[in-house]
């Protein structure tokens, strides 16, 4: 895996690309993937359970990988901070797993965290079984707690605290 470029998912370039993938990919210089347009769609509604206020920069990424230029995936937090801990959440596009992609995006997440203030933990969800997620999550030194429910559905909840 190489370099990857972060770019961050704001209102605005989230409507750009649901709106006109091919021009934002020409203004980005870069090529998309075919689930980008979805995922800014979907990224947007889930936006909209945020304030107005809701700093951009804190929210989500559109990653890119820097030598060939393609979207690979995305990642962010899932919400505000509840009880000073922030969930983080990555996607790797179909084509691109198993690079060390995912793991990246999640190191990029926890630094993030750790530069905000009040935020004193982080945490994820996973499917309850062994798999892609729970190994990058053991990578970046999260622990898992146990199962949970998120939505009514069963999972693992996993916690880091940024000493602080």
């Amino acid at each position: 895996m190489g370099l990857l470029e972060y770019i961050p998912a704001t209102r605005r370039i989230l409507r750009h690309l649901s709106a006109d993938p091919q021009d934002f990919a020409a203004e980005h210089g870069i090529h998309l993937h075919e689930l980008s347009q979805s995922v800014a769609q979907h990224s947007l509604e889930f936006m909209r359970t945020f304030s107005l206020e809701t700093p951009a920069d804190w929210f989500g990424y559109l990653v890119v990988e820097a030598e060939t230029q393609q979207m690979a995936g995305t990642c962010s937090f899932k919400g505000p901070p509840v009880d000073h801990a922030l969930e983080i959440a990555y996607f790797t596009f179909p084509g691109f797993e198993g690079r060390g992609i995912g793991t990246a995006m999640a190191k990029f997440l926890l630094e993030r965290a750790a530069q905000l203030p009040g935020v004193t933990a982080v945490i994820a969800h996973t499917s309850p079984e062994p798999g892609a997620s729970t190994r990058i999550l053991e990578k970046v030194g999260l622990q898992l707690l146990g199962p949970a429910e998120e939505d009514g559905i069963p999972v693992w909840l996993w916690k880091k605290d940024l000493g602080r």
